[in-house]
């Protein structure tokens, strides 16, 4: 079962930014020309951790303003010792990338007509990557190929780092493919029962509850990229923390964007899939009124909704939100068949029958 190992004891196994800063230690130019399929003179290698000012000088123009929440700082930066040649990594290990980010790295990557560029996409699996073909997709499992097949290069304290870490990112690339190629363990792991199954270090990590919601994030980032790809430009997303993370899925379809008093969207939370209300500034009575009206067109369909649960209305509300109704997705779909195409599949299908019974086109 688990073994000791020095970035698991220290709680930093999941942070993407360990995972940039250890690539800047350990990448040289015979690692990068093997794990890249590019050949760079003289590098001289800038994770996130130093990159701060020096990115600022390199891709920001002049009175360009960053929103803290909306920046776009590369993970990698890699320069030749002339500053004719650059590699810009974007390492995805908590969630995969929406077209838009790279898109936003293309804009700023563009402006350096000077210099050869390539861009390099870091993930687990380049199926949900990207489309954008300026960017070469590299999966951690090439990453773990290359590191094992130079690490007779390190010696002493450096090797036993290597190894530490060679060790923790097979177990997460272990666990993820596991995860999407074992419909059940999906299932179970929805469910919260995948500690029945545990049985070395990689099935461990997927009963962590503090990496639980390290796996949601990639469950939600992929189901994204699906639902983005079955319904082009239908709908807009964005995830959320709380103590079980989420992803609200709003569409783009006039009646859910701008009712009279607040928003509807499709909410995926653990287990339960939702139809949900966000509250503007309208007040709770006057928004109940509209709020029961739904619910009453929902339940005249009782065949339908027959699996809902539906939001006591009757209650003094001091939210901003609520669920109208909601399902319980892992009771309704088979475990044998429970997979990422088949749970947005079945989103669309709720999305639907909510559309059809309310009229709304």
């Amino acid at each position: 079962m688990s073994t000791f190992n020095m970035f698991t004891v220290l709680g930093k196994d999941d942070k993407e930014l360990v995972h940039s800063a250890f690539l800047c230690f350990a990448l040289n130019k015979a690692l990068i020309k093997d794990m890249f399929d590019v050949d760079i003179d003289n590098p001289i290698l800038h994770s996130e951790i130093n990159l701060k000012d020096h990115y600022g000088k390199l891709l920001k123009q002049d009175g360009e303003q960053e929103d803290d929440k909306q920046r776009t700082r590369l993970d990698i930066l890699i320069e030749s010792k002339d500053k004719s040649q650059i590699i810009a990594i974007e390492n995805k290990f908590k969630a995969f990338p929406s077209e838009h980010q790279l898109q936003v790295y293309d804009k700023k990557l563009d402006r350096l007509t000077s210099k050869r560029i390539a861009r390099i996409l870091l993930c687990f699996n380049a199926k949900y990557s990207t489309s954008n073909n300026k960017w070469k997709v590299k999966t951690y499992e090439h990453v773990l190929n290359i590191l094992n097949q130079h690490k007779h290069t390190f010696k002493g304290d450096e090797l036993v780092l290597v190894n530490h870490y060679i060790a923790f990112l097979q177990d997460y690339s272990t666990a993820y493919i596991r995860l999407h190629s074992q419909p059940t363990l999906l299932h179970s792991f929805l469910l919260g029962t995948a500690q029945d199954a545990a049985q070395d270090a990689a099935q461990e990590l997927l009963i962590r509850q503090d990496l639980r919601n390290f796996w949601m994030d990639l469950l939600h980032s992929e189901l994204e990229w699906v639902l983005a790809r079955k319904r082009k430009d239908v709908f807009a997303f964005s995830r959320f923390q709380s103590t079980t993370h989420g992803i609200n899925i709003t569409p783009k379809l006039q009646a859910w964007r701008n009712p009279q008093h607040g928003e509807y969207v499709l909410q995926l939370q653990g287990r339960e899939l939702k139809f949900y209300f966000h509250l503007n500034d309208s007040s709770w009575s006057e928004a109940r009124k509209q709020l029961e009206g739904v619910q009453r067109l929902l339940k005249k369909q009782p065949s339908v909704f027959a699996e809902a649960e539906f939001k006591s209305l009757n209650v003094n509300f001091g939210r901003k939100s609520c669920f109208v109704y909601r399902e319980d997705l892992v009771s309704l779909l088979p475990p044998e068949t429970f997979t990422l195409d088949n749970i947005a599949k079945y989103i669309l299908c709720f999305y639907d029958k909510i559309n059809n019974a309310l009229g709304w086109k």
